[in-house]
């Protein structure tokens, strides 16, 4: 008989009713009437997601889910949910999830078959064997479970594949636990992106800026002012103006911005200005005084808030444990794409996922697969996953995640860059490319929120697109303007930015502008910290040890990326001025003046 560990002892597997059920929907998949890929429906009667609920097939809500479960479960089984996914595919990570459960079950789930080798169906196996999957001892244990939890089964089953069974260990009221479906009652899903948490509060954070839109484009200053400190939401999400605020976890990348602005609250200063049309914003009305004020509040507040979050769902993965993290790394989401893109992503409101859907168009890096949408943004889905799987195994991994979180930040820089060099280009002496006001501030603004990491990796390179960008300048010759997108595309590398993913800028003809081609990626040469350590190495000296032990335990990619992060901050604390202009001026106002309009 197959080594079928004793009830009792099966169920001191605090896991065990779970991954059971995994194994229950893995041989639907290989049951002639299985119901193939459609178990991945949150709809679906009996689906993969209730295998999760305390009493797996027994209807519970979305904040009822076991939370272990139902991260494995995302983790594995969330990527398929796009569709194009096979049944082997599916029958993998079923297994795939079963032995997370097993691992984070500790000794107690020792005694439950073992993941590998991964099982096949039945006939799918060489040579073919007549049951739904190959594995007789995963079988056994479904069959056994199947019997004990719902009733189902008889002894022809059990006796086909040698597996112990005992009659009177059959459940009498299991048929109560069938054909029920989830009760939902929040996000699943967002642009693909499964999250683990509620993010319902922070998904309405593009509401939020449509409400200040909304009362700009009626003039009502006064009640956009009321929607930005006060809030338009609901009484659980905190108004727009609490969230511009300094971050709650400073952070290397927000020091260089508090450095480069001269102010804190630099973000909060511009928006505050922009809405009350001071300084440099002096004069909008209407229309452009909405999508200056909307840009601002995007690029320069909840750009460095999505950053502020990740930081902290480090931070605490490092210090608290993977459940203080994960409400912070998908909160993160929820503010870059907004609940207005709906499940799939293609929908989108002022959000940072809309910013980069309109600079692709420009660019030609949006992905016709996707319905023209950027691909930037898909390469974000896929590193918020993979974070999200550092971050939930813990321990070392977790600086794993930080690496992770520095691919973020190098894609996030991409629109930035696409909207930076599309203003320089508006500001050369080209036929139909002169600068409209609106359009200079929304330059100005992009420019704004990418010029200090601009300035970290070449300060010279940052002065000359700050001058460019003046306001008090006419346009400038095509030769300048090319000559300064060059110097751009040189900062790429120390950006950690692809030029496949910027792109280059397209005329109505769909053929590149003068000047604005796209550069060739150096292979060897893409990381954001590479170049940094050149530049600071005098620093590495006093880290060195620090990254060693740092080497030790994790991929040497890992070391590369919490050196560079070392380095940066510790250039930070030596009080290394970041000057955008050698005369102080920062993109039109004075230096002294920055908080000030």
């Amino acid at each position: 008989a197959l080594a079928l560990a004793p009830r009792q002892e099966r169920r001191a597997c605090p896991h065990w009713q779970h991954m059971a059920c995994l194994l229950d929907t893995a041989e639907k998949q290989c049951s002639s009437d299985g119901s193939g890929l459609e178990v991945l429906s949150w709809t679906q009667a009996e689906s993969v997601w209730m295998c999760c609920c305390p009493l797996p097939y027994q209807s519970c809500d979305w904040s009822g889910l076991v939370q272990p479960c139902y991260a494995a479960v995302v983790e594995h089984l969330g990527p398929l949910t796009g569709g194009g996914s096979t049944q082997s595919e599916l029958l993998v990570a079923l297994q795939r999830a079963r032995a997370d459960l097993r691992r984070t079950g500790g000794e107690p789930c020792q005694v439950l078959a073992e993941e590998l080798p991964h099982s096949r169906c039945g006939f799918e196996a060489s040579p073919q064997v007549d049951r739904p999957l190959e594995r007789s001892d995963l079988m056994c244990e479904m069959l056994a479970w199947q019997m004990e939890e719902l009733g189902d089964g008889d002894s022809t089953e059990f006796k086909r594949i040698d597996c112990p069974y005992t009659e009177d260990s059959r459940a009498r009221d299991g048929e109560a636990r069938k054909e029920q479906v989830m009760e939902l009652d929040a996000i699943v899903r967002l642009a693909g992106y499964m999250p683990l948490t509620d993010i319902s509060v922070e998904a309405t954070l593009d509401e939020e800026l449509a409400g200040l839109s909304n009362a700009l484009l009626s003039g009502n200053v006064e009640g956009a002012w009321q929607v930005y400190s006060q809030g338009a939401r609901s009484a659980e999400a905190p108004a727009l103006q609490s969230l511009l605020l300094p971050p709650r976890h400073s952070n290397g990348i927000f020091w260089q911005y508090e450095l480069y602005h001269n102010t804190s609250s630099y973000a909060d200063a511009f928006v505050t200005a922009a809405i009350n049309r001071s300084g440099i914003f002096t004069g909008l009305e209407g229309e452009e005084h909405a999508e200056v004020v909307s840009q601002v509040a995007l690029l320069l507040g909840v750009w460095m808030l999505v950053i502020d979050r990740l930081e902290a769902a480090v931070d605490s993965c490092l210090h608290d444990g993977f459940w203080h993290a994960a409400p912070l790394w998908d909160g993160a989401w929820a503010f870059i794409v907004g609940a207005d893109a709906g499940q799939e992503g293609i929908d989108g409101g002022r959000s940072l996922w809309e910013f980069s859907n309109v600079q692709c168009r420009y660019f030609g890096t949006c992905t016709p697969q996707l319905g023209e949408r950027s691909s930037v943004n898909w390469d974000l889905l896929d590193l918020f996953r993979q974070g999200m799987a550092h971050l939930r195994r813990g321990d070392h991994h977790c600086f794993e995640a930080l690496c992770v979180l520095d691919s973020i930040i190098a894609k996030m820089m991409v629109p930035l860059i696409q909207s930076l060099l599309r203003e320089v280009q508006l500001r050369g002496e080209i036929e139909g490319a002169a600068p409209r006001p609106a359009s200079a501030l929304t330059g100005w603004v992009s420019a704004s929120s990418a010029l200090p990491l601009l300035a970290r990796c070449n300060s010279s390179v940052a002065e000359a697109v700050a001058r460019h960008l003046e306001f008090n300048w006419g346009s400038r010759p095509l030769r300048e303007v090319q000559e300064l997108v060059t110097a751009v595309q040189s900062t790429y590398s120390c950006l950690g930015v692809l030029c496949g993913d910027v792109g280059g800028l397209l005329g109505v003809d769909g053929q590149y502008l003068p000047g604005m081609k796209p550069c060739d990626d150096d292979p060897e040469d893409t990381i954001v910290y590479q170049t940094v350590v050149q530049r600071f190495g005098g620093v590495a000296v006093a880290l060195a040890v620090f990254s060693v032990v740092l080497c030790l335990l994790s991929c040497y990619s890992v070391f590369r990326c919490l050196h560079w992060r070392s380095i940066a901050v510790a250039h930070d604390l030596e009080g290394s001025p970041l000057t955008a202009h050698p005369d102080a001026v920062v993109l039109g106002t004075q230096a002294g003046d920055a908080a000030m309009f």
